[in-house]
């Protein structure tokens, strides 16, 4: 009986141990390999104004690469380029879509064409956060410029990690994207991925409408490397306005995709 007691109690310490297991869920890159990311959001969207209501559906393609060029310490330096940037709607008055991809300059696809291929600089910690100043590698690019590109390539990966070592079932709070807040779990660890569950809250302003909603969010990190594997967002929202004192309001449902490019 002794003898099953002490098994007992060496096995119950033996899973606490295991249970109680940090992981540090972090970029683990070395110069040289490439990570290709591809993003998609589609928004549907209604507008409901003196008994009208106006449909339409929003979505947006990004293709990012990024690859480490040197590390400093425990941070990388990384080259990022956007490779596409792709919008396209279908509204009442008609469909349309802009590429950077596309073949003649327009004032629509303009400002994608002049963020598209053009390469920046970055230093980064392991968690996915800028350090210092964007630098333009691309010939004629400005600062500001190359700040705008690194802003659009990388919110895709914003809050995606913890900033430290985490326990399965362990929760942390997380920085989205302006105005999206995250509350994110890792609900699995093993030693070839990360998966976590994230409580999305949306809380901005935009085009002067308030806009507000609760989602959610999945996505999995491969844990050896720490690149991004997939990821999915389902974010619901309303809000309301006053135009020419008119009450309008709106509603949308938002999901997003990213996954890694094989």
């Amino acid at each position: 009986m002794r003898k099953i007691i002490l098994t007992l109690s060496l096995l119950l310490s033996v899973v606490a141990v295991l249970s109680a297991q940090k992981y540090d869920v972090r970029l683990n890159l070395q110069p040289g390999l490439k990570v290709p990311v591809r993003y998609q959001q589609v928004t549907d969207q209604e507008v409901s104004f003196q008994g009208q209501i106006m449909k339409s559906k929003i979505i947006q393609k990004n293709e990012v690469v990024f690859s480490v060029v040197a590390k400093n310490q425990d941070n990388l330096i990384i080259e990022a380029v956007i490779n596409l940037i792709e919008t396209s709607a279908e509204t009442p008055q008609g469909n349309m879509k802009f590429s950077s991809a596309d073949e003649k300059e327009t004032p629509e696809n303009k400002a994608l064409k002049q963020m598209a291929k053009k390469v920046v600089r970055a230093e980064i910690t392991p968690y996915f956060q800028l350090v210092g100043e964007v630098t333009p590698v691309t010939e004629g690019l400005t600062k500001e410029e190359a700040q705008l590109v690194y802003n659009a390539f990388s919110s895709i990966f914003k809050g995606l990690y913890p900033t430290s070592p985490v326990a399965q079932g362990d929760t942390w709070a997380a920085d989205m994207s302006e105005g999206v807040k995250g509350e994110s779990t890792l609900t699995s660890a093993s030693p070839q991925s990360f998966i976590v569950d994230s409580k999305i809250l949306l809380d901005t302003e935009f085009q002067g409408v308030k806009l507000s909603g609760k989602g959610t969010m999945n996505y999995e990190i491969h844990a050896p490397t720490g690149v991004p594997i997939y990821g999915l967002t389902t974010l619901p929202a309303s809000g309301s306005t006053v135009a020419n004192g008119v009450p309008v309001n709106i509603t949308m449902n938002m999901t997003s995709t990213f996954e890694f490019i094989q």
